[in-house]
């Protein structure tokens, strides 16, 4: 691996293969919607699914907002650090990683990424 390659790695959380990479970019996903930097969580997201974001009002981050909202109030942001993220389960270029929440770890949902370009993106949240 060259130093550029190197570099590239380590600044895009869905560069690294295989289940490591693809839950490292499922963490980065959640952490930019806790953050509200919806732009970030729209590049970590599947070309598929951006592409019909792109032509609403605002883009992609745009439309992001507008789903999302602020629903993440300040004290939800805070309880992003007790968002428990699985391990994920590769097949090939999917994965689907468990994340739990809620106060008691019950509320459950999978978060699937597919492999674009060599890199994990978010295709189902």
């Amino acid at each position: 691996m060259t130093a550029g390659c190197l570099y590239l790695w380590f600044q895009d959380p869905g560069a690294q293969p295989g289940g490591k990479g693809a839950r490292k970019l499922v963490i980065a996903y959640i952490d930019a919607l806790a953050d509200g930097d919806m732009k970030e969580a729209c590049h970590l997201m599947h070309p598929r699914v951006t592409a019909s974001m792109d032509r609403a009002d605002g883009g992609c981050p745009g439309a992001m907002r507008a789903q999302v909202g602020d629903r993440l109030s300040g004290k939800d942001r805070g309880r992003v650090g007790a968002i428990d993220v699985g391990p994920a389960q590769v097949d090939g270029r999917t994965a689907r990683v468990e994340v739990r929440s809620g106060a008691d770890g019950t509320r459950k949902s999978t978060v699937v990424v597919e492999r674009v370009d060599d890199h994990w993106r978010v295709l189902e949240d």
